[in-house]
């Protein structure tokens, strides 16, 4: 946090991914320092991630609508991709180490 802070110490950042990236890190913070662990799971990870897999499912599709119509390029078409690929793997990952811990 006090990275995001310091302006002397990061690149120049857009306020508005500034504030994003504080918030994500405010909330990781909070369920550490509430005992969740560092894992930043919910104590109910197949509900979440079932509702996160949705979430996911339907942001690809309008990747691909947005696509398909041409209001999307294919660099940025390709990096959100990457960008929901690896969103999947690692939910993939939080799902099979709570059945490990099960």
């Amino acid at each position: 946090m006090l990275y995001l802070e310091d302006s002397n110490k990061r690149a120049p950042i857009d306020e508005n991914v500034l504030q994003s990236l504080r918030n994500a890190y405010r909330e990781r913070l909070k369920h550490v320092e509430s005992g969740g662990g560092e894992s930043g799971c919910p104590d109910d990870i197949p509900a979440h991630a079932d509702i996160v897999a949705q979430l996911l499912a339907i942001e690809r599709d309008k990747m691909i609508t947005l696509f398909r119509e041409g209001y999307l390029k294919d660099e940025p078409r390709r990096r959100i991709e990457r960008d929901l690929d690896l969103r999947e793997a690692e939910l993939a990952n939080l799902y099979l180490l709570d059945e490990v811990k099960s």
